[in-house]
């Protein structure tokens, strides 16, 4: 997959994958930069393990596009 990305003319990814020194390999061999990761509410109540992998792979931002089902989200999701 790296390769394609790579191959399509992009620079950078974000990614999830959570063995960070794996994803930083992958990313070298490619010539690709980790842009960052997408997280959801349940992977941000502890934010340990994916501060240690920005540290790692040199990434800087954590993206939450949505919350569940985007038409049955309640003020309460947001809030959580």
């Amino acid at each position: 997959v790296y390769a394609a990305v790579a191959a399509a003319g992009f620079t950078a990814v974000e990614t999830q994958l959570k063995d960070a020194h794996r994803l930083k390999d992958l990313l070298a061999k490619h010539g690709l930069r980790h842009g960052g990761i997408h997280l959801g509410g349940p992977a941000l109540r502890d934010p340990k393990p994916w501060i240690d992998l920005l540290k790692v792979t040199g990434a800087r931002d954590v993206c939450q596009s949505g919350l569940m089902d985007w038409h049955k989200r309640t003020r309460a999701d947001y809030d959580e």
